[in-house]
């Protein structure tokens, strides 16, 4: 594999191996190897798609180079449910994020000793980037607030975010890689195939009372962000004809398992991404 989404082109561009293997239950092991052969990732599935989490179910297992554990997440149908715990490498910190129908609520986090930082999605939050980089800030009632402050090694900038109740606000400072973008070579995707998100809302959405009272129907084009981790961010409604619409729209979309991030030049990137969400009933 080239990444997590891509087949490598020849054996100079793989990075890991990946094993899809049908068990006698009907569900198939997902195995990850590092070139070395050590273990990266072990999960199951409820098909042999080679881009597994959208049909993930069951606990998941990440590892690093070392054979340290990385992030343990349970799925029930590509869904991320329950508590998803990310250790950080040789040290004893750790952040456990819950996962459930209301979405994603921050929990706990601890420092580098192992000391406890934010308990009961109250307190202080850091999460360790790729590049070394932590992003620092408070947490409310599991979600992100006020200003939060990430740092480089390599750059003494301070880049600056500022959250409302979990929310993005505008004017947030970041260094170029990690830009919110709109044009990529390869746009996110969602699922194996191009109706898979139709489907997904289709099977999902429930029609508001209200709504269906007053013969309500129309589009809800909502807005959010892909990461480069196929978690979705930053949902915002961006027209509705009705708030019990927008507030469905919102409330189904946030059930959305991973997805496929956006590419650049074959590395993923963080991006802007619109859909919309419709509403009719059917005449009498």
């Amino acid at each position: 594999m080239a990444n997590s989404y891509d087949m490598a082109n020849d054996e100079g561009s793989a990075k890991f191996l990946r094993l899809i293997i049908k068990a006698d239950s009907g569900m198939f092991v997902v195995q990850d190897y590092y070139l070395d052969g050590t273990l990266k990732l072990l999960a199951r599935s409820i098909n042999q798609e080679m881009n597994f989490e959208s049909s993930a179910h069951g606990i998941c297992m990440d590892y690093y180079p070392n054979g340290k554990k990385k992030e343990v997440k349970h799925f029930y149908k590509g869904k991320i449910v329950g508590p998803d715990t990310t250790f950080f490498s040789n040290t004893n910190a750790y952040n456990v994020t819950l996962y459930t129908q209301d979405g994603e609520r921050l929990n706990t986090c601890t420092d580098t000793t192992g000391k406890k930082l934010a308990e009961n999605g109250n307190g202080t939050w850091i999460e360790y980037g790729e590049q070394n980089d932590t992003f620092i800030g408070q947490i409310v009632n599991g979600q992100k607030e006020g200003v939060w402050i990430r740092r480089y090694p390599d750059d003494n900038t301070q880049y600056k975010a500022e959250f409302k109740n979990g929310v993005e606000q505008p004017g947030t400072q970041r260094r170029k890689e990690d830009e919110v973008l709109t044009a990529v070579n390869q746009q996110p995707r969602f699922g194996g195939s191009e109706n898979a998100l139709n489907y997904f809302l289709a099977r999902n959405v429930r029609y508001p009372d209200h709504a269906r009272k007053n013969k309500i129907t129309g589009k809800v084009i909502l807005g959010f962000v892909v990461e480069k981790n196929g978690m979705l961010s930053n949902f915002k409604v961006l027209s509705s004809p009705d708030e019990s619409l927008s507030q469905e729209a919102l409330r189904v979309t946030k059930l959305l398992p991973v997805w496929i991030p956006g590419m650049v030049n074959g590395k993923p990137v963080r991006v802007n991404f619109t859909i919309p969400v419709a509403f009719a009933l059917a005449e009498d």
